[in-house]
């Protein structure tokens, strides 16, 4: 199976990421990485696709092939909301929607979104 994982950088994509590639499955791990590669020790995993970019601006080209997405990115905290509420409403609603369009576009027959805002 291939997963399409947004928000591969947080506690939870990370942490998801490794499980998908411990199960045998294909990964393409979207994140801005604001914070560092946390998927650094996984680099050299052949299955893993790691994509430094944002969901308002991703290639849907990276979206060919995918079984499920599962779409974790947000900013997800009240402060970090707080400091601009367009951006966050940006990432959080505007990238979350675009990443479910273009994975409908595209065939993908399952999709998840956590929200956390």
């Amino acid at each position: 199976m291939k997963v399409f994982i947004t928000g591969a950088g947080g506690y939870i994509g990370s942490k998801m990421v490794e499980e998908f590639l411990e199960e045998g499955n294909r990964v393409v791990a979207l994140d801005r990485f604001f914070f560092g590669d946390v998927l650094d020790h996984l680099k050299k995993k052949k299955n893993l696709h790691i994509v430094k970019d944002d969901t308002r601006l991703f290639s849907k080209s990276l979206l060919k092939g995918v079984d499920v997405v599962i779409d974790l990115a947000s900013l997800s905290n009240d402060p970090a909301t707080d400091l601009d509420h367009k951006i966050a409403k940006s990432i959080n609603v505007t990238g979350s929607v675009r990443v479910a369009k273009l994975a409908r576009e595209l065939g993908v027959s399952k999709i998840y979104h956590l929200f956390l805002m």
